[in-house]
C-alpha cells in the first residue's frame, strides 16, 4: 500500500511493479481517480496536488475506479496520448496555480505490455520543503486572487483555517530552530582530522520564510 514509511517518505508510483493493488483503499498518500478530463480551469488538479504536498506527499492515479460496497475496483484505462496530455496538464497546474510549486513527477504506465494500448497515469507529489503550498483561486470581480491551503488527511482533502496555517508555520519554524541548534552543538564537538566540519542546517528559518506564498 502506498503509505509513507517510518522516515515519512512515500513510495512513488513509476511503473506497474510499484503500483499498489487496485483493491487498496485510498490513504493519506494514495488517491484513485477513474477518469479526469482536462478542464479550462485546473484548480481541482492544483488542490489535489497541494493537499499531498502539505502532508507527507502522495500519488494521484488516474485510470482506476476505486472499489466500493457495490462495485469492484477496476481499471478505467486511458490511451497513451490521453495519459501524456493529462500529465502535462497536472504539471502546468502545479507550476501556474500553486505557490510555491511543489515537486511533481508524472508517470504514464502501460497496464499490460501486450499492445492493447491501455494506460494509467500516476502523479507523484513530494512533500513541500516550504511551510505550506497555497492554491490560487480565480480572481473575483475585484481582481484580487484568493488562496486556499489544502492538506490531505486520511483519504480526504481538508482546508486549513488561518489558525491552522499559523500553527503549521510556528511548528515548522520551531522544528527548523531545533535543527539549527542541534547542528551547532554537533559542530562544536571535536572532529577527526579530515571530517566534514560544515555547519549544516544553519538559517533554516530564513530558508523556510523564502517559500511563503507571496
Amino acid at each position: 500500500m502506498n503509505t509513507p514509511d517510518s522516515s515519512g517518505i512515500f513510495t512513488k508510483i513509476t511503473s506497474r511493479d510499484t503500483l499498489p493493488p487496485i483493491s487498496s483503499s485510498e490513504t493519506d498518500a494514495l488517491d484513485w481517480k477513474a477518469m479526469v478530463a482536462d478542464p479550462p480551469n485546473r484548480t481541482e488538479f492544483a488542490k489535489d496536488m497541494a493537499a499531498f504536498a502539505n502532508a507527507s506527499g502522495g500519488s494521484i492515479v488516474i485510470g482506476v475506479r476505486q472499489g466500493r460496497a457495490t462495485e469492484t475496483a477496476e481499471f478505467k484505462p486511458l490511451t497513451q496520448q490521453a495519459a501524456r496530455s493529462l500529465a502535462r496538464a497536472y504539471e502546468e497546474a502545479a507550476r501556474d496555480l500553486i505557490s510555491p510549486p511543489p515537486t511533481v513527477e508524472t508517470a504514464a504506465i502501460e497496464i499490460e505490455k501486450d499492445g492493447s494500448g491501455q494506460w494509467i497515469l500516476a502523479v507523484n507529489v513530494s512533500p513541500t520543503e516550504a511551510i505550506f503550498c497555497a492554491v490560487a483561486i480565480k480572481p473575483s470581480q475585484s481582481g484580487e486572487t484568493s488562496w486556499l491551503i489544502p492538506k490531505r488527511v486520511a483519504s480526504q482533502t481538508r482546508y486549513l483555517s488561518p489558525a491552522d496555517a499559523q500553527l503549521m508555520t510556528v511548528n515548522k519554524l520551531r522544528s527548523a530552530t531545533q535543527r539549527t541548534l542541534s547542528d551547532r552543538k554537533l559542530a562544536k564537538r571535536p572532529k577527526p582530522k579530515g571530517a566534514d566540519t560544515s555547519l549544516r542546517g544553519v538559517h533554516h528559518e530564513r530558508e523556510l520564510l523564502r517559500y511563503l506564498p507571496s
